[in-house]
C-alpha cells in the first residue's frame, strides 16, 4: 500500500511540474505553434517578439514575416482564432494598428482561402515598393472590412493616404482617399503628371458600397470645361483592381494637349464614350475605350514636329502619309477606340468628311500596357 501511494505521488508531482511548465512556459508554446502556422499558411519566414492571451484572442507585437514577396513588420496585432486550428481552419479575425511593409517583387501574392469570414481592422499601414522594381510608389492604407473567399465581401472603412508613384515619366503626387462622412469619400491628389504636363488640385467626390466606389457625375477641368465622368472602382480581391468609367463632353483639345503644345497642334471636338482599365498585381489584364463624336471636329498642326514620337510605331513614309493628311482637316463623325492585344497598346482613328474622305488609321504602341517591366 505504501509503495502504491509513493508511486502516487510521485505521479502526481511529476504531473504537477508537467503542467506547472506549461503554465510558465505557455507563452513560448503558444509563440512556436503560431510562428509555424503562420509560415505554413504564408510559405514564408516569421518572428514573433511578444505573445500574450487575452479573451479577444492572441495579442501579438513586433512580428516580422520575410516573404519571397514582402518583408513586413507589425508592430501591433490581435488575432481572433484557436491557436491549434489556426493552420486548417484559419483566422476568425485579423487587427493590426502600425505595420510596414516592403515590397521586393511585383508578384501576385496567393491569398488564402477560406470558408469562414475573415474579419479585418487594419489601421496604419505603411507600403513602399523596393527601388530595384520599375515603379516607385508609396502609401499608407487603413481598412475594415470582411473578407471571404478571397474577395471583399463587405467594406465599413477605407483610407489611403500620401501615395505617391513614379513610372517613367509619369507620377501621382500626394493622393489621398479620406472619408467625409458615413459611405461619402474624397479622392484628392496635388498633381498628376503625364509627358511632363501637369494636372493639379484634383477632386473627386465617392461613395463606398461593398466591394467598389462609385463616382457620381464629376467635372474633370482637364478633360473639358463641361466634361462629365461616371464610373466605379471595384476590388474584389486586393490583388485585383478594375476602374470603370463613362464620359461625356470630352473636349478632344483638352485631352490632346496633355501630350501636346495646343500652340503645335488643335483638335476640336467633343466625345462622349467609355473606357475600362483592369489589373492583377503587376499585370494589365484588361484595358479598352471606345469615344465617338457625331458632331464634327477640326484638326489643325502647325508644328509638325510634335507628333514626330509616332515614328517609333509607324514606318517613315507612313508617318509621313499620315501628317500631311490631317494638317487641315474637318470632320463630320469620329471615333476612337482603345484595346489592349498581348503587351501592345492598339488606338484606331476613324475620322469621316463628306468634303474631305475619311481617315482611317491604327497605332500600335508596343510593350506598353501589359506587365511593367
Amino acid at each position: 500500500m505504501k509503495k502504491i501511494n509513493k508511486i502516487l505521488l510521485i505521479g502526481f508531482l511529476v504531473i504537477s511540474v508537467f503542467f506547472t511548465g506549461i503554465f510558465f512556459c505557455r507563452d513560448i508554446i503558444y509563440k512556436y505553434f503560431l510562428v509555424k502556422a503562420i509560415e505554413s499558411m504564408l510559405n514564408a519566414d516569421c518572428t514573433i517578439e511578444g505573445l500574450d492571451l487575452t479573451r479577444k484572442g492572441i495579442y501579438i507585437t513586433n512580428m516580422r514575416i520575410f516573404h519571397e514577396v514582402f518583408d513586413g513588420i507589425i508592430k501591433k496585432g490581435l488575432i481572433g482564432c484557436n491557436i491549434f486550428t489556426l493552420r486548417k481552419h484559419g483566422m476568425g479575425s485579423f487587427m493590426v494598428d502600425g505595420a510596414y511593409i516592403k515590397v521586393k517583387k511585383a508578384k501576385r501574392i496567393q491569398l488564402i482561402s477560406r470558408d469562414a469570414p475573415l474579419f479585418l481592422d487594419l489601421k496604419n499601414i505603411h507600403v513602399v515598393f523596393n527601388p530595384t522594381i520599375s515603379i516607385g510608389m508609396g502609401f499608407n492604407v487603413s481598412y475594415k472590412g470582411v473578407l471571404h473567399h478571397k474577395k471583399i465581401s463587405k467594406s465599413d472603412y477605407f483610407d489611403i493616404s500620401n501615395f505617391n508613384i513614379n513610372i517613367g515619366k509619369h507620377r501621382i503626387n500626394n493622393l489621398n482617399l479620406t472619408r467625409v462622412k458615413g459611405q461619402n469619400y474624397l479622392l484628392k491628389t496635388d498633381e498628376i503628371v503625364l509627358n511632363e504636363k501637369s494636372l493639379k488640385n484634383l477632386r473627386f467626390p465617392m461613395e463606398l458600397d461593398k466591394n467598389f466606389f462609385i463616382l457620381n457625375g464629376v467635372n474633370i477641368a482637364p478633360l473639358g470645361p463641361n466634361s462629365l465622368a461616371r464610373g466605379r472602382i471595384e476590388f474584389n480581391g486586393f490583388n485585383d483592381v478594375c476602374l470603370k468609367t463613362d464620359f461625356e463632353k470630352l473636349s478632344l483639345n483638352e485631352i490632346m494637349g496633355i501630350f501636346f503644345d495646343k500652340k503645335d497642334v488643335m483638335m476640336k471636338g467633343q466625345y462622349q464614350g467609355f473606357f475600362n482599365i483592369c489589373g492583377s498585381g503587376r499585370k494589365v489584364y484588361k484595358l479598352e475605350g471606345k469615344f465617338v463624336n457625331d458632331n464634327g471636329g477640326s484638326i489643325e498642326i502647325k508644328n509638325e514636329s510634335a507628333f514626330r514620337f509616332l515614328s517609333r510605331y509607324l514606318n517613315e513614309s507612313i508617318y509621313v502619309a499620315l501628317v500631311d493628311s490631317l494638317k487641315e482637316y474637318t470632320y463630320d463623325k469620329g471615333s476612337i477606340e482603345i484595346n489592349k492585344k498581348d503587351d501592345d497598346l492598339v488606338s484606331s482613328f476613324n475620322l469621316s468628311s463628306e468634303k474631305q474622305g475619311q481617315r482611317n488609321f491604327d497605332i500600335n504602341f508596343h510593350d506598353i500596357a501589359g506587365e511593367i517591366k
